[in-house]
């Protein structure tokens, strides 16, 4: 079953607070959310003023984790694993976390701490696009909140709350000045950077007066990871992980070429990978939006974070320069979609010439797609004629409606001509592992800008 993400979100905040009331772990040993209810049933009513989840009801809660048992088991396991992790998450954390009773809000979609943060963030990004433009700047942007802090919910104290929700608002300030180290923290208007923003997420953290968590799936085990908080946390992982250019997958098998719309960037030795393709929902077929995104992919219960849109091109010029990246910004893909698109219209009229058509059309773009098809999947096709009748011919097994066959088409010529060039770029360069861990960690908010945070997840995630 695929969770409503709100329920799902606001569930794990609600086993953390039980957790916290109890003064101890949950019980591991209940397999159902009925036999849970009944043991806990006393604790329910203790924690609901702790716990602040927009508008998601308990009930609405309750019939998730009724209706998916892994993510009750999800729930129990991870509110457990932050009960041990706290004595070494910190000291303040500790003796707010390990005793009973509760000290701490649990956050999903609050108006202080996420609502607070959702401003800064979105002030800050523009500081710093006015910046890079004013002063010919290449400081990291983030196009989504969630790149630069992907936590799910917060674990706050009124202190917290009545910081970040008064410096998350217009012309917001403390009443007194927040020391952090040598730098004074007191108005909206001294978040310019995100360095100065990770400073006040980094010092609540250290004070115990903030947690932000990151949620992952964990059915069976979960582990508590920490990015960006503890000095050089980010590079062992990547390092532990094997993290680098591992290779490529342009074909599921070589030779097999139609069998799938993405093309795969292999990012260590063993199962984990970037996988590019495009997204976008169909709308049914009768208004279709397109979107190219780069997914990690390769843990045994979820993606594990992802890029798109600007973005990849963002982050790969960042590494080689913006004329090399140009392919991968947003309106070079959408050029390219469109051609795809006119190819694709062009497969499925009744002409008795459309293969030979298409093949004329944006003859550029057929040229590649036989190279990238040759050369990286295993696949000779004697001329574009060729290669579009082998294109419709697999679209034209799956049944589709007239509208979703063109999509079908053009979006296997799109993934296969982005990520095509993707590899050349890759095989080209002196250096691919800087390329990889580039997107790998804008993917998974590992950036040197992206905001302090914990991640709880199932151990196969990166």
């Amino acid at each position: 079953m695929k969770a409503n993400t709100k329920e799902a979100e606001a569930a794990q905040a609600f086993f953390c607070a039980l957790a916290d009331e109890n003064g101890k772990p949950l019980d591991k040993n209940i397999d159902n959310y009925k036999d849970f209810k009944e043991k806990y049933e006393k604790l329910y009513n203790a924690v609901k003023s702790k716990v602040e989840t927009d508008k998601v009801s308990l009930s609405s809660i309750e019939q998730l984790l009724k209706k998916d048992n892994e993510w009750f088991l999800s729930s129990v396991n991870v509110a457990n694993k932050f009960f041990e992790a706290a004595s070494y998450i910190t000291k303040s954390i500790t003796n707010k976390f390990n005793k009973k009773g509760i000290d701490l809000y649990y956050l999903r979609d609050d108006k202080d701490i996420m609502g607070g943060f959702k401003y800064l963030f979105s002030y800050v990004n523009k500081q710093v696009e006015k910046s890079n433009s004013d002063n010919a700047k290449g400081d990291l942007v983030f196009n989504d909140l969630n790149k630069w802090s992907p936590a799910d919910i917060y674990f706050a104290t009124d202190k917290a709350k009545d910081i970040v929700g008064t410096l998350g608002k217009k012309n917001g300030k403390l009443k007194s000045p927040l020391k952090i180290g040598n730098f004074n923290i007191e108005n909206t208007t001294d978040f310019q950077t995100f360095g100065v923003l990770n400073m006040l997420v980094k010092k609540l953290i250290d004070d115990g007066d903030l947690l932000p968590l990151s949620l992952k799936k964990a059915p069976n085990d979960v582990v508590i990871k920490t990015i960006n908080i503890v000095e050089g946390d980010v590079e062992k992982t990547l390092k532990t992980r094997g993290i680098k250019y591992s290779g490529y997958i342009f074909a599921t098998k070589m030779g097999q070429v139609f069998d799938a719309k993405d093309v795969k960037i292999k990012i260590n030795g063993n199962s984990l990978k970037l996988k590019f393709r495009d997204k976008g929902s169909t709308g049914g077929g009768k208004a279709p939006k397109y979107s190219y995104q780069g997914i990690i992919e390769g843990g045994a219960t979820s993606f594990d974070g992802g890029l798109g849109g600007d973005s990849i091109g963002s982050v790969i010029g960042d590494v080689v320069g913006a004329q090399k990246a140009n392919l991968f910004y947003l309106n070079q893909q959408t050029k390219i979609l469109n051609r795809c698109i006119s190819i694709a219209k062009e497969l499925f009229k009744k002409d008795k010439d459309r293969f030979k058509n298409a093949s004329k059309k944006d003859k550029d773009i057929t040229d590649d797609l036989l190279k990238f098809c040759k050369d990286y999947g295993g696949k000779k096709f004697k001329d574009g004629e060729e290669l579009f009748e082998g294109l419709y011919d697999s679209v034209k097994a799956k049944k589709l409606t007239p509208i979703l066959s063109e999509r079908e088409a053009s979006q296997w010529m799109w993934a296969k001509y982005l990520g095509g060039n993707l590899i050349k770029l890759l095989l080209s360069n002196s250096d691919p592992n800087k390329i990889v861990k580039a997107m790998i960690m804008y993917a998974g908010s590992r950036t040197t800008s992206s905001s302090p945070h914990y991640k709880a997840g199932d151990p196969s995630g990166l």
